[in-house]
């Protein structure tokens, strides 16, 4: 948990990326956020949100993350915010808007039901067959959590069949070779379609603010599994074998090489093989 606050807590101070912090327990999300109020309310801009790019997607993290520690009610009752954090989100008939006011406020306007209705069926209407969208776990399990924050759940048998299919592109043994090495990596329940490129290509298109490096897709799918996990734990399949088992072998793998990055990865087997 130590290491995990340490990397939520520079995301945080960094970008204002509050990605880690609702997940993470309450006394926790408070010790990361505490010290920073003071400079969250002085970088808040004109129209109630945080930074210029990426600022409804940021300021929505922003007040989640506030929310979940229990900081918000405070500081609005305080009136400590210098604007109305809500602002921009009031009246705005998109994704943010809705999300900001079911999630946040609590205070949905009766308009917002047709708008929800809207917001869902456009996220369906890219769903293919199989119950994947692109054919990709990153795109899943993204669409999947958009779903969840549109207030649709497990009940849902669209939502039943995308879960489906991130089960069923769980590889039992996946290989990392490194041939020039001296040695192979065998990990255990990862999960990734076969086409890793593509893979790759949806978190460019829909996750630009992770940074993607193509080679962190190619090898053992780590970023892959790691949204399928957070996907299916939400969705309430945290006791199924295929996801406890992988959750235990991304804590193996991290024991063994001190790290889920592939670069850890190497360097542990580059290391071995001085060592022989």
């Amino acid at each position: 948990m130590e290491e995990a606050m340490g990397m939520a807590e520079s995301f945080f101070k960094k970008k204002l990326d509050c990605s880690f912090i609702p997940i993470m327990p309450v006394e926790n999300a408070r010790a990361i956020l505490e010290p920073e109020i003071d400079r969250l309310l002085r970088t808040q801009r004109p129209t109630g949100m945080w930074k210029i790019k990426d600022s409804r997607r940021i300021s929505y993290g922003v007040l989640k993350a506030l929310k979940h520690s229990g900081h918000l009610m405070p500081l609005l009752s305080e009136s400590r915010f210098r604007r109305d954090p809500f602002l921009s989100f009031r009246d705005e008939d998109d994704y943010y808007g809705f999300v900001v006011r079911r999630n946040i406020m609590g205070a949905a306007p009766a308009t917002d039901a047709e708008l929800q209705e809207q917001l869902v069926s456009d996220i369906f209407a890219g769903q293919d067959e199989a119950g994947s969208w692109n054919g990709t776990v990153i795109s899943t399990s993204n669409q999947i959590e958009k779903l969840m924050e549109l207030g649709i759940g497990i009940d849902d048998p669209r939502i039943q069949k995308s879960a489906d299919w991130l089960l069923s592109v769980c590889m039992e043994d996946v290989y990392r070779l490194s041939g020039n090495m001296g040695g192979v990596v065998v990990a255990h329940y990862m999960f990734s379609s076969q086409d890793r490129g593509a893979e790759f290509k949806s978190a460019l298109a829909e996750k630009p603010e992770w940074n993607p490096v193509g080679l962190c897709y190619r090898h053992l799918p780590m970023i892959q599994t790691g949204a399928a996990l957070k996907a299916l734990i939400s969705l309430g399949f945290e006791n199924d074998k295929r996801v406890i088992t992988a959750c235990d072998n991304l804590l193996e793998l991290r024991r063994e090489y001190g790290g889920w990055c592939d670069s850890n990865i190497r360097n542990g087997l580059l290391e071995r093989r001085a060592a022989r």
